[in-house]
């Protein structure tokens, strides 16, 4: 069986999937570098509105739900 990033993104373990271009990241590393920054940016630009208070309680609400059987 093999763990996907779907898969994790399914499973509530990652927040998201940066596709990479067809053939791998290897193909256009340029391109590839500016949609993780890009993404980054974006997360982080979304966090910066939360209080700190509510950011460690959705985090530890979100590790606590991994490995159990509902998402």
């Amino acid at each position: 069986m093999k763990l996907t990033s779907d898969d994790l993104l399914r499973f509530g373990i990652a927040d998201e999937v940066i596709p990479e271009p067809l053939g791998g990241a290897h193909r256009d590393p340029a391109g590839v570098v500016a949609s993780v920054l890009t993404a980054v940016d974006a997360a982080l630009t979304a966090l910066s509105t939360i209080a700190p208070d509510e950011l460690r309680d959705r985090r530890y609400r979100k590790f606590r739900r991994i490995g159990s059987a509902a998402p």
